[in-house]
C-alpha cells in the first residue's frame, strides 16, 4: 500500500489520481501565483507534508514555506 496518496480535479469528469511511496509532490498554480504540496517520508522523522506559495507558471523559482508538519511520533513527541 501506499503511504501518500493524491487526487485532483479539473474540467475533466473524473478525477487524476497519484500514489507515492517515500513522496508525492503536487504544484498547481495560476499565472502568476499557485501552491505546491510536497509529501516526503524520512525513517528519522517519519512522514513529512510541506505547503509552498508559489510565483505560479510566470515564476515557479520562487517559494515561500507557508506550512511543515512532522509525523507524531508515538514515544510521547507531540511536536507537529
Amino acid at each position: 500500500m501506499a503511504r501518500f496518496y493524491g487526487e485532483i480535479r479539473g474540467k475533466a469528469r473524473t478525477s487524476c489520481t497519484r500514489v507515492g511511496q517515500n513522496y508525492l509532490n503536487a504544484h498547481i498554480r495560476g499565472w502568476d501565483h499557485g501552491v505546491q504540496v510536497v509529501c516526503t517520508y524520512d525513517k528519522v522523522e517519519g512522514e513529512i507534508i510541506e505547503v509552498w506559495t508559489t510565483g505560479g507558471s510566470n515564476d515557479s523559482r520562487t517559494k515561500d514555506l507557508v506550512w511543515r508538519s512532522k509525523e507524531r511520533s508515538t514515544h510521547g513527541n507531540t511536536e507537529a
